[in-house]
C-alpha cells in the first residue's frame, strides 16, 4: 500500500473514531466540546483502533423497549435487560403506549404511573445500571407529545378567519360574524385524532380571537385571488392544506416554492390602507366602527384547537396534543409528566436514566399559537396584522409582497417548532442533567407542516430520523402495488 493511502486510511479512521468519542460522550453525559477537533494522540491511535475493532459495551447499539398496555412484572424486566446485554445493545429507549402496533391483543399490565407501575420503573432502572444499560424515556404516552393534563389552550391550534362585507359611510354597530369550525380547511382528510373533533361546533373548540383588520375594496379589478391556480396554492402557502402522511413531499413543496403569478385583474390593497380594528371589538365580537366612504371587507382572525389527540395513549394518560409553537404546552407536559419521571430517577440520572426522547412529529398541522403576532414581529421585524388579509386570499401591496408575507409566515412557524418547542425542551432537560433525543425532520407528517428539519435536529442531543416501508413514492396512488399495506 502506498503511503499516501495509508495516510488517507488512517485520517479517515481517525476520524471515525473521533464521531465514536463523540457519541460515547453524549452516552455518558460528558460535554462533546472536549472531544470534538481533537485527533487521537498517536500514542492512542493503536488503543483507539483496537476499541473500534471490538467496541466496548457503552459504544454498542441502542433500540427500543416497548411496555404495550404497561405488561409488565420484575421477572419480565430482568429477562429483557439481560437479554439486551448478552445481545450487545447498551441503552433503550422505553415507550409506553397502548398496544396496536403488532395487530393483536395484548392483556393490560398496571395502570400506568400507577403506584405499582412506579415500582416497576424503578426496579427496571436498578436491573438497567445493574446491567450497564443507558435507558431514555419518551415523554408521552404513545405519541406525540400531549395528555389529560393539556387544556385546551395549550393544544394544537388553527387559524379561523371571518368576513363581513359593509359599505361606507355608515356607524357600523353589531357583533361580527364568528368563523366556520372548518373555515379554509375543507380538504382536511386525516390527522391524527381528529375525526371525532374537527366538526365540533366553535364553542367546544376553544375559538379565540387575535385580531380584526379591514380592507376598502377598490373601484375596479380585484383585491382578491379567485383564478384556480393561485387558489389551488393558497392552502400550502398558508399552512392549511392537509394531504396525510403518505402524501410525496413535492405535493406540499411546489405550491410553496411556485410564485404567485400576476393578474391582469389584480387591484392590491395599499399596506397604510389596512385598518386594525382589534382594539374596538369587544370580547363578545361586537364591533362599533365608523366606516368611511366606499365598499369594505372586515376580516375576524382568531383560531380552535385542532382536536389532534395523543395516539396509541394509555388509559389515564391520553388527551390533547400539545401546542407545538408555545412552549406552554411543553413546560406542562414537563410539570405534569417529565417531573414525575425525574422525581422517581432521583438516584439514576445522568448515569443510568441519560435522556428523554420526543417522538416523531405527527400531529397534523397546527399553523397558530396565541402569541403568534408577537412572535412574528420578534423574528421577523414588522407587524403582521395588515397582511392577515393575505391569509384570506386578498392581495395586500402587490402580489410580491403578498406572497414574501406567506413565506415569512410559514417561516415564522417553523422557528417557533424550533425553538418554543425542541430548544425549550432541549433546555428543562439539560436543567435537570439530562440529554434530549428529538425524531423531529419527518418525514411522517412534516410534509404538511411548516418546519425546518435541520433546524429541529439541530436543538438536539442526540438527533434521529425515520424511513417508512409501504407506499412507492412517485408512483400514483391508484397504481402503488404497496397501496394494500398502506391502509
Amino acid at each position: 500500500m502506498d503511503i499516501t493511502r495509508r495516510n488517507f486510511l488512517k485520517s479517515a479512521t481517525a476520524a471515525l473514531l473521533q464521531a465514536a468519542l463523540i457519541r460515547h460522550s453524549l452516552a455518558a453525559g460528558e460535554p462533546a466540546s472536549a472531544t470534538l477537533g481533537a485527533s487521537p494522540a498517536p500514542s492512542t491511535f493503536d488503543d483507539l483502533a483496537r476499541a473500534f475493532a471490538v467496541p466496548p459495551h457503552s459504544a454498542k447499539p441502542g433500540g427500543y423497549w416497548w411496555w404495550f398496555n404497561t405488561l409488565m412484572n420484575r421477572a419480565g424486566i430482568t429477562r429483557d435487560l439481560s437479554e439486551f446485554r448478552a445481545k450487545g445493545i447498551s441503552e433503550v429507549l422505553l415507550v409506553n403506549s397502548a398496544a396496536g402496533l403488532g395487530g393483536k391483543d395484548i392483556p393490560s399490565g398496571p395502570p400506568f404511573l400507577s403506584d405499582e407501575w412506579f415500582d416497576l420503573y424503578e426496579f427496571a432502572l436498578a436491573e438497567a445500571q445493574r446491567n450497564e444499560i443507558k435507558i431514555g424515556f419518551n415523554l408521552c404516552a404513545g405519541w406525540c407529545m400531549g395528555g389529560p393534563w393539556i387544556e385546551k389552550e395549550e393544544s394544537g391550534r388553527w387559524f379561523l378567519q371571518s368576513k363581513k362585507e359593509v359599505s361606507g359611510p355608515v356607524r357600523f354597530s353589531e357583533k361580527l360574524p364568528l368563523p366556520g369550525n372548518r373555515d379554509g380547511y375543507n380538504n382536511v382528510k386525516n390527522p391524527p385524532g381528529i375525526a371525532d373533533y374537527i366538526d365540533l361546533p366553535l364553542e367546544e373548540l376553544d375559538y379565540r380571537d387575535t385580531a380584526v383588520t379591514a380592507i376598502r375594496l377598490p373601484d375596479e379589478g380585484s383585491a382578491k385571488i379567485t383564478d384556480e391556480e393561485r387558489l389551488k396554492a393558497l392552502t400550502a402557502k398558508s399552512n392549511r392544506l392537509d394531504a396525510s402522511n403518505w402524501t410525496r413531499a413535492t405535493v406540499i413543496m411546489e405550491k410553496p416554492l411556485a410564485p404567485f403569478p400576476e393578474k391582469p385583474v389584480d387591484s392590491p390593497v395599499t399596506v397604510d390602507s389596512v385598518v386594525d380594528l382589534t382594539d374596538k371589538m369587544q370580547p363578545d365580537g361586537h364591533l362599533e366602527w365608523d366606516v368611511p366612504a366606499g365598499k369594505w371587507v372586515i376580516i375576524r382572525t382568531g383560531h380552535r384547537m385542532t382536536g389532534s389527540r395523543t395516539m396509541l395513549g394509555l388509559p389515564g394518560a391520553e388527551g390533547l396534543s400539545i401546542d407545538w409553537l408555545n412552549r406552554a404546552g411543553v413546560d406542562a407536559q414537563f410539570e405534569h409528566l417529565g417531573m414525575r419521571i425525574l422525581n422517581a430517577s432521583k438516584p439514576y440520572i445522568g448515569n443510568t436514566l441519560v435522556y428523554f426522547a420526543d417522538d416523531s412529529f405527527e400531529d397534523g398541522f397546527p399553523n397558530w399559537t396565541d402569541n403568534i403576532l408577537e412572535q412574528f414581529e420578534k423574528y421577523r421585524g414588522y407587524d403582521a396584522k395588515p397582511y392577515l388579509p393575505v391569509l384570506a386570499g386578498y392581495i395586500v401591496g402587490s402580489v410580491e409582497i403578498s406572497d414574501r408575507f406567506l413565506y415569512d409566515y410559514r417561516k415564522t412557524v417553523a422557528d417557533l417548532l424550533a425553538d418554543e418547542h425542541y430548544t425549550r425542551f432541549a433546555d428543562l432537560c439539560h436543567q435537570h442533567g439530562l440529554l434530549v433525543q428529538n425524531e423531529s425532520a419527518g418525514p411522517s407528517r412534516s410534509g404538511t407542516m411548516c418546519m425546518d428539519g435541520l433546524k429541529n435536529l439541530g436543538r438536539s442531543d442526540l438527533p434521529m430520523g425515520e424511513f417508512w416501508l409501504g407506499l412507492i413514492y412517485g408512483q400514483p396512488e391508484e397504481e402503488n402495488p404497496k397501496k394494500g399495506y398502506r391502509d
